[in-house]
């Protein structure tokens, strides 16, 4: 075995012939709820297209806009989160435009229909109220805060969160510390308590998303929602026949198998791992997980359905506290394998549940490879002693660079490799889990 030697190439010896990059694609997504300065740069070195941060065309990408949910008017944006014994409400103002649960209350946690109560550092809670999708008035009024204070200059998409038909909301149970996450419930409740409604819960959910639907299609937007169970018939489906968008999230990471998406083809869906997906409240970290991601990708992959990231699955590329996630290179190569291969058009896909592989890509437990749609660079992370990286018949490596944490080039590693015929290997154990960028020719 030879360690790999570079060779260079004179201009006069070799004629270069570049492929063209793809055109963007919508569905090329890196969506995260926050707005890290990790995420566009990580974002811009994987090939993707779109993500929802702010930096994003300082990077070449396209920019989603955050679209509110059919359960949220613009006072939620506005006044940000609700923290009891920190906001003031406006009681006048919010009977308008939120849904009353028991107007004989005052205290805003009692009196407003919760939507979402969010343990968010687990010790306070930050409440939103649900909208008054009863009342036309509460839609007029976020259409022309919108038109007020958004540049729609700076976006390029749109994204609408819990876009599925479903009225739920959270209930205080009016005992101990209400801090604390433990005192909500969820609890149906059939309708608001506002004056003169215009439409029933029912019709009026239906009516806002499509008229938040209306008001992208009029500014150009291709458009992407938040479906929570991509196949279940009160969510995904139901969503796809009546407030139909371009590109569907599986938040829940449930159903993740296309072929149980029934309107909804696997090209218009994004795969996601089990919720919840982050580190808070519950520890559970599942996008860092390999073996979850893995299976996520690999059914996404052999399907052509789309990866990446959404919503709060952030903590791949950072941590809570902004800094840098570490050892997170195999998982990040995994969530853009779907996404290469389907704009590489990658042939003879197949999935067993432990190893995928196509005429682009391969992963299994020992290593993760894939070829970057838009440069042609061989991206790999080695996880075993044993992993070996193939080359193609007559493909000599230039260069080889190690990563930092979000993939993006560091040094020279040439000396970490070792090259018998065309099987590349790493030279010692101390660089598993790493990753690497070959550039071949």
């Amino acid at each position: 075995m030879n360690r790999i030697c570079f060779r260079l190439f004179g201009l006069g010896m070799i004629l270069l012939v570049s492929t063209p990059a793809p055109a963007q694609n919508f569905h090329n997504q890196v969506h995260a709820f926050v707005d890290h300065q990790n995420v566009s740069a990580h974002a811009a070195q994987m090939g993707y297209d779109y993500t929802t941060q702010s930096d994003a065309h300082t990077y070449g990408l396209k920019r989603i806009f955050y679209g509110f949910s059919p359960r949220v008017s613009f006072l939620s944006v506005r006044d940000n989160w609700y923290q009891a014994g920190q906001s003031t409400i406006s009681n006048s103002e919010y009977d308008q435009y939120v849904c009353i649960r028991d107007n004989t209350k005052t205290d805003p946690l009692q009196r407003y229909a919760v939507v979402y109560a969010n343990s968010y550092d687990g010790t306070h809670v930050q409440v939103t109220f649900w909208m008054n999708v009863q009342r036309q008035s509460a839609y007029n009024a976020t259409f022309s805060w919108l038109d007020s204070n958004v540049a729609w200059s700076n976006y390029d998409a749109a994204f609408i969160d819990q876009i599925d038909h479903n009225f739920d909301a959270y209930t205080w149970n009016g005992s101990g510390d209400i801090t604390l996450f433990s005192n909500w419930t969820t609890t149906g409740i059939s309708g608001c308590q506002n004056p003169s409604p215009d439409y029933t819960i029912s019709q009026g959910c239906t009516n806002y998303r499509q008229s938040l639907i209306t008001y992208f299609r009029n500014k150009g937007f291709s458009i992407s929602g938040n479906v929570w169970n991509i196949s279940g018939a009160s969510f995904g489906q139901e969503v796809a026949t009546n407030a139909p968008v371009d590109h569907y999230y599986n938040e829940s990471g449930i159903n993740n198998g296309p072929s149980t998406w029934g309107l909804i083809p696997p090209n218009s869906g994004s795969v996601d791992t089990t919720y919840p997906p982050g580190c808070y409240p519950s520890g559970a970290c599942t996008g860092r997980n390999f073996s979850q991601v893995f299976a996520a990708a690999g059914v996404a992959a052999a399907n052509g359905a789309w990866f990446g990231a959404y919503g709060e699955d952030w903590y791949w590329i950072a941590n809570g506290d902004g800094t840098m996630a570490t050892g997170m290179n195999a998982v990040q190569l995994l969530r853009a394998m779907p996404n290469w291969d389907n704009l590489t058009n990658a042939s003879t896909r197949s999935w067993n549940g432990s190893a995928y592989a196509s005429s682009n890509s391969y992963a299994d437990s020992n290593i993760v490879y894939s070829r970057h749609p838009k440069t042609g660079r061989l991206f790999a992370v080695f996880r075993s002693d044993a992993a070996v990286l193939p080359l193609r018949a007559s493909e000599t490596v230039v260069s080889v660079r190690c990563v930092d944490d979000i993939f993006i080039e560091r040094e020279d590693c040439a000396t970490h490799f070792v090259l018998n015929g065309s099987e590349v290997r790493l030279t010692e154990s101390g660089q598993l889990n790493e990753g690497y960028i070959v550039e071949v020719r």
